[in-house]
């Protein structure tokens, strides 16, 4: 997950209220104590209260939870959706964070076992490698692993695709149909990554999660389907290759169907659309 500030806040709050409503209420308290014991914000006012309270082991362990996520943050940890390069960057941030928390033996782990069972290039050069040892078994395991997380990379990639597009088609019908549009190309998209990412991984997808990526994919969705349609109603009247004329514009549309797209669960943020500049 994200550990952005402000986006790790909403995205916590919305996967608590969909395990809520679906009746998981030990679900939802284990997501929002995740949230104190791993979050920029929240764990640092965690150790405040902590420390306030007396409590200085917690006090720490929480400030160092802060560091972890700060670590993660300043990489954009978790909103690479195992692209190839990006989710390296994500690693990049994961061990900084622990680096921050003066607990080296965990960053090393983050490179040396979490990266190349998790990473397309990890999983695919340590079983190159492991091959080059005439490890055979170990190598396939490790190739099979880097076909999964490529199949999970495609499949996010082509959720946050239906939301850009969703974006982009969107703007002509004004601010409130764009939103309403966009947000429910983005809980569908959205959700239906969450359940393909986790069937990939062997697992049976939870409905709690599935709901909850549906919530983030909406509000995601919604939030850019009324930026693309306010900037569509101040410029151009048509959504597509941008001219010379507005190449600001088009860059800034460019970014709104970029961002919207990232607040997906799976952290859905890397595609490119190119606004059309036709003028009236």
């Amino acid at each position: 997950m994200a550990k952005l500030p402000a986006v790790h806040e909403l995205i916590t709050g919305l996967s608590c209220l969909a395990s809520a409503v679906c009746g998981d209420i030990k679900g939802a308290a284990a997501k929002g104590q995740q949230y104190l014991d791993e979050s920029v914000i929240g764990s640092l006012c965690y150790s405040l209260d902590r420390h306030i309270h007396n409590d200085q082991e917690k006090a720490k362990e929480a400030l160092k939870g802060c560091a972890r996520a700060s670590g993660q943050a300043l990489c954009l940890a978790g909103i690479d959706m195992k692209i190839p390069v990006l989710h390296e960057l994500s690693a990049a941030g994961r061990a900084l964070g622990h680096a921050f928390a003066n607990d080296m033996e965990s960053a090393a782990h983050e490179w040396t076992t979490v990266h190349k069972n998790e990473s397309v290039l990890g999983a695919l050069v340590a079983s190159a490698i492991e091959a080059a040892k005439g490890d055979l078994e170990e190598a396939k395991k490790l190739a099979e692993k880097g076909g999964r997380n490529l199949a999970q990379a495609v499949v996010n990639v082509a959720g946050n695709c239906v939301i850009a597009g969703a974006t982009v088609a969107a703007a002509p019908v004004g601010i409130a149909g764009a939103s309403a549009i966009v947000s429910l190309a983005g809980a569908f998209a959205s959700a239906g990554a969450n359940a393909a990412c986790t069937a990939l991984d062997g697992e049976k997808p939870k409905v709690a999660d599935v709901v909850g990526a549906a919530l983030i994919g909406a509000v995601g969705g919604a939030g850019a389907g009324a930026a693309g349609g306010g900037l569509f109603a101040k410029g151009p009247t048509r959504v597509g290759v941008a001219s010379v004329g507005q190449p600001k514009l088009a860059a800034f549309r460019a970014a709104v169907g970029y961002a919207g797209a990232g607040i997906n669960k799976n952290a859905s943020e890397q595609l490119h659309i190119q606004p059309i500049n036709i003028q009236k």
